[in-house]
C-alpha cells in the first residue's frame, strides 16, 4: 500500500509544482486514501496537510479547515511528530481561518505556530507569525 501511496505523492508533487493544481489535489487525495489503512499516521497527516494547502490556495477555506483539523489531530496524537510539521500545518490552518474571518481562532493558531517555529529555529516562520498576529490584533 505504501508503495502506491508514495507513487501518488510523487506524481502529486510534480503536478502541483508544474501548476496542474486540480490534478495534484486529486492525486494527494488518492494517496491519503491509500495511507489510511497503512498504519503510517504521520505520513497520512503530511499528505492530508497537502490536500488542505491546495484547497486553501484555490480559495476553499472551509474544506481546507476540515483537512487541517484532521492533520492536526493526527499530529497531536503522535509525540514523535516534528514540531516544524505541526507549525507548518498551523500556518496553513491560520491562513484558512483568516479567510473565513475567524480571527480569534486564527490568532490562536498563529501563536502556537510562532512558538513551534521559535523552538525549531525557523526565523522566517517566527516573523510571519508575528506579522499575522499583529495584523489580526489591529483588525479586532
Amino acid at each position: 500500500m505504501a508503495t502506491q501511496a508514495d507513487e501518488l505523492i510523487s506524481r502529486a508533487y510534480t503536478a502541483r509544482r508544474e501548476g496542474r493544481t486540480e490534478e495534484g489535489l486529486e492525486l494527494y487525495r488518492r494517496a491519503a486514501e491509500e495511507l489510511r489503512p497503512a498504519n503510517n499516521p504521520l505520513r497520512l497527516a503530511h499528505t492530508v496537510r497537502h490536500v488542505a494547502d491546495i484547497l486553501r490556495e484555490v480559495h476553499e477555506p472551509q474544506q481546507a479547515r476540515v483537512h487541517y483539523e484532521e492533520a492536526l489531530a493526527i499530529y497531536r496524537q503522535h509525540p514523535e511528530a516534528s514540531g516544524l510539521d505541526v507549525a507548518n500545518c498551523l500556518r496553513g490552518y491560520g491562513l484558512a481561518l483568516e479567510e473565513l474571518a475567524n480571527n480569534e481562532a486564527a490568532a490562536d493558531s498563529w501563536r502556537e505556530a510562532k512558538r513551534l517555529y521559535e523552538d525549531a529555529g525557523t526565523e522566517a516562520g517566527v516573523r510571519e507569525s508575528e506579522a499575522r498576529l499583529k495584523r489580526l490584533t489591529q483588525a479586532s
